[in-house]
């Protein structure tokens, strides 16, 4: 499958194509047995994940777990300010005409 034509094929199914442009990729379609078969497995993936559930919840130990973590992984109040991290002297230096010159940091 080639990307273009994959990516056409979702504006398609999704409805996003112009009328020209659907009008085109609909010809393209009747004329091209590959174009087709694309098509077809395109609507039944989109059929299959359809029949998925919207949202799944994870169990009560899972979510805990996972809440325990986050809570972990949060700064403290006691974290290093952003600024304290900046490098006091700027990434260049100034000349005697007062403009900076710039040099790399690695």
């Amino acid at each position: 499958m080639r990307d273009q034509d994959e990516a056409r094929l979702h504006d398609y199914l999704d409805g996003e194509l112009g009328e020209s442009a659907r009008a085109r990729l609909e010809e393209e379609i009747r004329s091209d047995v590959g174009l087709r078969a694309q098509l077809r497995d395109l609507e039944a993936i989109r059929a299959s994940l359809s029949e998925l559930p919207r949202a799944a919840t994870p169990p009560a130990r899972i979510w805990t777990a996972i809440e325990a973590r986050i809570g972990a992984d949060a700064p403290s109040q006691e974290s290093t300010p952003l600024l304290a991290l900046l490098p006091e002297k700027p990434a260049g230096d100034i000349d005697r005409d007062g403009r900076r010159r710039w040099r790399h940091i690695s």
